[in-house]
């Protein structure tokens, strides 16, 4: 029992001499830290040096007194703030060329807008060529008779069917082979003797065949059926966009 008492009070020493090294440590270590704070606060400035300072606003750019208490060296920050930099400066007024040469180029597309022809029907008027008619050309025993929804503005104010100046069926009726030579509009009447004819369903003239009601189309469809048992064409090919 003597033993295991002396090997507990050696380790009880033991414990207490570390307990007492660790203490020391700290201390040192919390006397260090304070000595080092104490050193930079001797080190910043406590006032200013003269007591007619001013302050400059860094937003109204207003020089104000200071006031009679101690100001900390961030007034100092705030002066080398508000200082005027290279970035910051008011930029130089732009020459007005940007701007007069978007106005030219405005100007340039203006001028350049094609222009519709305002006399397109030679002075005629488009109510006026809405009453005109254009003739069907048909005989009896015709190979083939092409018929469209109703004559255009510009095919009664020619006189010819197809008579538009975009429209391809004359070109395309050469290429198809059905007559020998590239005709054009103005040809429509030899047509017959190449076993052709035309009519149309309504035979009111519009500038589009969506313009036609659909009582129209139903009026005219009754005197195209008398039409083709008069004349008693072998083959009747309609042209238009799926209005029959």
């Amino acid at each position: 029992s003597d033993e295991v008492a002396e090997v507990f009070l050696s380790k009880l020493r033991e414990s207490l001499k570390r307990e007492t090294v660790s203490t020391v440590e700290n201390e040192q270590k919390s006397q260090e830290h304070i000595n080092t704070t104490n050193e930079i606060r001797s080190c910043q400035p406590t006032s200013l040096s003269t007591p007619i300072n001013t302050i400059i606003s860094p937003i109204m750019n207003v020089v104000s007194p200071s006031p009679s208490s101690p100001l900390p060296s961030i007034s100092t920050i705030i002066t080398k703030t508000t200082s005027p930099s290279p970035s910051m400066s008011s930029p130089s007024p732009q020459p007005s060329s940007t701007t007069t040469t978007s106005c030219n180029n405005n100007n340039k597309r203006k001028s350049s807008n094609p222009i519709t022809n305002p006399n397109r029907f030679d002075g005629t008027t488009e109510e006026e060529l809405s009453k005109r008619l254009l003739s069907d050309i048909l005989q009896p025993n015709l190979d083939i008779v092409f018929v469209g929804i109703n004559p255009s503005l510009y095919a009664v104010h020619k006189g010819h069917h197809y008579g538009g100046p975009g429209n391809h069926f004359w070109k395309l009726l050469h290429m198809s082979d059905l007559i020998p030579n590239a005709f054009t509009a103005d040809n429509d009447f030899r047509m017959p003797q190449y076993g052709i004819g035309f009519t149309n369903i309504v035979q009111r003239p519009s500038k589009a065949g969506s313009d036609i009601t659909k009582d129209e189309i139903t009026a005219g469809a009754e005197l195209l059926m008398q039409k083709i048992k008069m004349y008693r064409p072998k083959i009747v090919a309609f042209n238009g966009r799926g209005r029959f």
